[in-house]
């Protein structure tokens, strides 16, 4: 019977360690402008040495060829900077999903065959590449000039990052840019826009897009997710024939 007083003042402190803990934290200024939070992700993205990265979409096909017969499922890889990329890409064929191997270096651009699996140098002409949309410089940091109708809605988790709050803003996005880095995968329209961005690093986890279009069947959103910055991935040409 005198256990139990014990327990109870044991729990007791414990409890009260974990509020003071929390109440320790330094709290995380909510009167900072938007614009300055945006600003500030997209200089983090130009400063640092490299990342991994998803690039995915959901809702109708965006196809890569002219044709149609070529739909753009997810990519997913690593950039490093100033010009290298590698990644594995999802594309989807009538009843088939495939998946191919990518290596950018510059305008230089490697894939495997879908048939032999073998690595094929591409002609520079062909429509997506997609170091163009990861370049720190062009790429995706340089769209904040694209924004507009800036709302901080508050802190926010991503599914990928339980526990840890993120700026979440919320924006209008003139697509035509991001458009001709993705080679016309995504509208040239207006677009709806959210950012998720470490409070303390400034760091860009993910950003949303949504194309508005009169036809909800039509919808398509596009997903990127970024992390492990300053990671330096080394990212070398692929032997010639290897697989």
């Amino acid at each position: 019977m005198r256990e139990v007083p014990q327990r109870i003042f044991q729990f007791t402190i414990v409890f009260l360690a974990i509020l003071l803990l929390a109440a320790c934290q330094p709290a995380i200024p909510m009167d900072l402008a938007p614009k300055k939070i945006i600003q500030s992700a997209s200089q983090r993205l130009q400063q640092t040495s490299g990342f991994s990265f998803l690039f995915d979409s959901e809702g109708s096909p965006a196809y890569l060829d002219s044709g149609h017969n070529y739909a753009f499922g997810q990519l997913q890889g690593e950039f490093t900077v100033p010009d290298r990329l590698q990644a594995k890409m999802r594309i989807i064929t009538p009843g088939l999903v495939s998946e191919v191997k990518i290596i950018c270096i510059g305008d230089q651009q490697w894939e495997t065959n879908f048939v032999t699996g073998k690595w094929e140098l591409l002609p520079e002409d062909l429509s997506f590449n997609p170091i163009q949309f990861f370049n720190p410089q062009t790429g995706i940091p340089s769209i904040t000039a694209d924004l507009s109708d800036l709302q901080l809605v508050g802190l926010e988790e991503l599914d990928t990052l339980p526990g840890v709050k993120l700026y979440a803003i919320t924006a209008t996005l003139e697509g035509q840019h991001v458009s001709d880095l993705s080679y016309g995968m995504i509208s040239n329209g207006t677009l709806t826009a959210k950012l998720w961005i470490a409070p303390k690093t400034y760091e860009l986890y993910r950003i949303q897009m949504v194309e508005n279009g009169d036809n909800p069947d039509l919808e398509k959103t596009w997903l990127i997710d970024f992390w492990n910055y300053d990671t330096d991935t080394s990212i070398q040409p692929p032997a010639e024939g290897a697989s």
